[in-house]
């Protein structure tokens, strides 16, 4: 990520007064809708589960996008993330 796309994401940060740092992984909770509800339906009420992957501020916005280097480093993450997860 070039130092303007961090630059832009810790100003987006900051406008939802959010915590921001470009050395680690920070979590939040939210409400939100998605797609990924669907693997939910048998789980009981209050079943946690964790949403990750790529984005910007054009999230859910006309025109939605993100870099092209973004989603190349989040296909070798995701990558990563199911080769550990599942040995």
């Amino acid at each position: 990520m070039s130092a303007e796309e961090i630059k832009a994401v810790e100003n987006s940060a900051k406008l939802m007064r959010m915590k921001f740092s470009s050395e680690e992984i920070l979590t939040m909770g939210m409400s939100a809708g998605t797609d990924g509800s669907k693997f939910l339906i048998d789980q009981p009420n209050g079943f946690d589960y964790a949403m990750f992957g790529p984005g910007n501020d054009t999230m859910h916005k006309d025109n939605e996008s993100l870099s092209k280097a973004m989603y190349f480093d989040f296909i070798e993450i995701f990558k990563q993330l199911f080769t550990e997860y599942l040995s």
